[in-house]
């Protein structure tokens, strides 16, 4: 399984990236957004939710995904976690 992590950085720090560390930049494109409030164990409901809203729309996802965790899993109450999820449109 490929994994990638992101953060955002200046676009100068961007250009010196190097070696195992790349630098990359998330395109411009529409996206499917919606927050979850929960556990990540449930994440999968909502993303099913959101295959629904595809299908019935007639929509074609592309890439990439990200997700944006807004709080700290270590302090935070599972049922309280807030989750950014953006699928971008083909």
């Amino acid at each position: 399984m490929a994994f990638r992590a992101g953060f955002t950085v200046t676009r100068a720090d961007l250009a010196k990236a190097s070696g195992a560390v790349k630098g990359d930049v998330t395109p411009a494109t529409k996206v499917l957004h919606f927050v979850h409030k929960g556990s990540y164990a449930t994440l999968r409901d909502d993303y099913a939710l959101l295959m629904d809203h595809v299908g019935k729309e007639g929509l074609a996802l592309g890439a990439p995904s990200w997700e944006v965790y807004l709080n700290d899993p270590s302090t935070t109450a599972a049922d309280d976690l807030i989750t950014e999820c953006f699928v971008a449109l083909a």
